[in-house]
Order: structure tokens, then sequence, then C-alpha cells
């Protein structure tokens, strides 16, 4: 039977989008008793803690590129040989720009994952990871747009790069009964941490359009990231007051409960934890029309598309359901209909475990 090794850059917490995702991964396929570890390139406070699902190797690899990169490498593979590994699946970016011409000197199959729309790409990057495809064997996207960003970008087959939805682990799907109230705002809400590519400052820009029409609304914005920019827009807006920013927050849950409208504004989207949660959460949706968004949100079903960077219809989104609670329920139902039959973490094993076994592993048990 095969064990896999799961080769990142940089694990802080899982609680981000990625980090989540590849957390919850390795946490159900170890507690169904398989055979997995995990090499880090770089330490961090998490992974001194312990608190990792199952045994993690720090590399020590702080500059790609570099001889001592693809020493530690050439080392990983000796020991992936040895204790008989021979599946690698390359979860982040780094990683796979340096590590899987090594792996294939080992004899080791090579699978990375892609889950954005390639905003890190550069001419120089795609000539590598062009040359790069020659050592993979296959790719797992979290969405069909990835896919064909990926396709198109990095010179793979059609054939090689598989989809796999983000999944939520059962604890999040529970039945979630709506929040009450305690007052008439109406909350529209974000969770994004504060990036240029998150483009916050639509959202600021439209919720002071909002505020003119419906004078009880206000914004929640919870994220990790510097606010000072859009807090100056916000009073030059005269919306400052009707804004709260959380920072980061562990239990996102508790402030998405009390959204009356969730928003997400990129310019740039994989397919979106946020959205998903937001759809857990039984909430109607007003998203960007960019990467896999359009696969979460169908428009007039479970919530509203806008064109990126058009304020004016970002905000006419906005007032229209904060406006309609009935159209406001049914997209939320529906959206909670939709997650629950395409997004969860068993569903997500399940899926990744069925590409594995296409390159001829299945992932055993520990001894």
């Amino acid at each position: 039977m095969g064990k896999v090794y799961y080769l990142i850059d940089h694990f802080k917490d899982p609680y981000a989008g990625t980090e989540g995702q590849l957390y919850a991964l390795i946490k159900a396929l170890v507690e169904q008793k398989k055979r997995i570890e995990v090499g880090v390139f770089r330490n961090s406070d998490y992974i001194k803690s312990g608190d990792f699902p199952c045994s993690v190797k720090v590399l020590g690899i702080t500059k790609m590129f570099s001889p001592v990169a693809f020493f530690k490498l050439f080392q990983l593979g000796f020991y992936l040989r040895k204790n008989n590994f021979k599946l690698v699946h390359i979860f982040f970016n780094d990683a796979s720009v340096i590590a899987p011409i090594v792996l294939k000197l080992f004899g080791i199959k090579v699978i990375i994952s892609r889950r954005d729309m390639g905003f890190w790409y550069t001419d120089t990057l795609k000539k590598i990871l062009k040359f790069n495809a020659n050592f993979v064997d296959g790719c797992i996207c979290n969405s069909e747009a990835v896919k064909q960003v990926t396709v198109d970008s990095e010179g793979y087959a059609l054939s090689q790069v598989h989809v796999v939805y983000n999944g939520l682990p059962p604890h999040k799907l529970a039945k979630v009964d709506k929040l009450q109230q305690t007052d008439d705002s109406k909350t529209i809400g974000i969770v994004a941490n504060i990036r240029p590519v998150k483009r916050i400052q639509d959202l600021v820009s439209a919720f002071a359009i909002v505020k003119k029409t419906v004078q009880q609304a206000k914004l929640v914005i919870v994220g990790d990231g510097d606010n000072t920019s859009l807090l100056h827009q916000a009073t030059a807006l005269g919306v400052a007051d009707a804004i709260e920013f959380t920072g980061a927050q562990k239990n996102v849950a508790q402030y998405i409960a009390q959204f009356d409208v969730a928003t997400l504004t990129s310019e740039s989207e994989g397919l979106s934890n946020a959205i998903i949660e937001y759809m857990v959460y039984s909430k109607p949706v007003v998203c960007s029309r960019v990467g896999g968004n359009p696969e979460l949100v169908e428009h007039g079903t479970n919530g509203l598309l806008y064109d990126v960077t058009n304020v004016e219809q970002l905000a006419e989104h906005l007032i229209k359901l904060l406006q309609d609670s009935a159209l406001s329920e049914e997209y939320g139902r529906n959206g909670r209909e939709k997650v629950e039959k395409e997004f969860s973490i068993q569903q997500m094993v399940t899926n990744t475990l069925s590409i594995y076994s296409k390159y001829g592993y299945s992932v055993g048990q520990n001894q």
C-alpha cells in the first residue's frame, strides 16, 4: 500500500483558506489511519506547537534556487525513497517551482495543487512552470476556473488537471439557527484579509452609495491587515461611523451569523472558502464575477454577481437584497442546499483519494 508525503512552503495556522483546506484534508486522512507525513520549507510557531495532526519535518529552505535548497531537496528525495514514499503532493506554490524535477530523479510521482487564478505568475515563472510540467504527473485545482488558467499558463494537458472543490467539516455543516437582530440595522459583511486583490475599497465606495438609500445599513469587515487607507476612505465618504473593522478572528462564524448580506469583492479568486461559509449560514451573497465565484454563486438563484470594479452595480445589488427580505431568504436557502450537496470534507477527501488512485496509489493504513 502506498504512502503520501505532503510538501509545503510554510504553515502559519489552520485558519486561513489554503492552510485550512490542507489541515482538514490531512486531519481526515489521519483519522482514517492513512499513512501521511508532511515536509515544510520554513518553520512557524504553529508547527513548533506540535498541534499539527501528523509528523512534520522542517526542511530549512528559506531561499528558492539556492544550492542549500536543492541540497535539502536531494536529502528529502533520499529520505522518501528509503521510507518507500512513492507519491508527493505539493500543496503550495513555491515548492512546486523547485521540487518536481528533484523528486522525479528519485522515481517519485508528483501531484501539485493550484488554488488561485495565477496572480503570482510572472513571465519567468511561467517558463519555469512549463518546464516543470514535464516532471509533474497531475494537478489538483479547486475550481474549473483555476483549472483553465493552469492549463493555459503552465502547459498541462486537460487530462492531467483535476478539480476537487473545497470542503467543510461536518461541524460547520450543522444546521444553524438564524440569529435574531437586537436592532433595526441591516448588516453587510465581508470575510477577507485586507489585501489589494480583495478590492475592499470598492465595497467601501459601494457602501457609501447604499447608505443614501438604506440609512440603517452598516458594514462589518472581518479580516487581518492594515485598515488605515480604508478608514481614511470611509471618513472622506462620511460613512466611517457605520463601519466595523474586527481584525483577524478565529471564529468568523459569529460574525457571518449577523450578516444580512454577505459579500466578496476580489479581483481574483480560486474557490472562496468565505463564500462557502456564507452559504452554510444561509446568507445571500453578492460577489464579483471572477474566478471560481460563478461556480459557487448562481446569479439570481443563491446570490448576485457583479463585474469587478463596477461599484454602482455592486451597490445596486446590495440595496436590492437589503430591501427584499423574502428574496434574500430564498437565496440563502438555495445556497445552503448547494453547499450541503457539493462541499463537505468527506466529499473532498473521497475525490482527492480517487485522483491519487488514478496514478496507481492507494493510500494505506499505518502499520
